[in-house]
């Protein structure tokens, strides 16, 4: 199923060369929502930091990161979500990861302290907050 992007953010993927096709990376499950984002925006890097709508806007770079799965943030993140976290990419240069969950909905890990928040509850919302500098629905931790 292909990426529906809204005008807002549309420019940004294309100048980064999206829609890409890619292979499937081996440690996301192929019914996971983070699968059919990474067959078309695995290897992307999209956007770029600076002034934003709210906050500072940011970059995101689209990879698989299966070594993040283990880490006990995300562990703990699982449990209490009841769900299945999988990682597509870093945000503003490596200091955070981008998570889906089961259902699609998006988090950011922080890769210099302990915070994670809910950026939306889908990719869209998610991406729009990253690349435009929207604050975050909410901090979970």
């Amino acid at each position: 199923m292909p990426i529906d992007l809204p005008d807002t953010i549309r420019p940004l993927f294309i100048a980064a060369g999206w829609p890409a096709n890619n292979p499937l990376p081996a440690s996301v499950p192929a019914n996971h929502p983070a699968a059919t984002l990474l067959l078309s925006l695995d290897g992307l890097c999209v956007g770029h930091c600076g002034a934003g709508e709210e906050c500072a806007a940011g970059d995101i770079e689209f990879r698989a990161k299966p070594a993040l799965h283990s880490d006990n943030v995300i562990v703990r993140m699982q449990h209490k979500l009841n769900t299945t976290l999988v990682c597509i990419g870093d945000v503003h240069h490596g200091h955070g990861a981008l998570f889906v969950d089961s259902q699609g909905a998006c988090y950011l890990m922080s890769q210099v302290h302990d915070a994670f928040w809910l950026l939306g509850s889908s990719f869209v919302v998610a991406a729009e907050s990253l690349l435009l500098g929207r604050q975050p629905q909410a901090q979970l931790l």
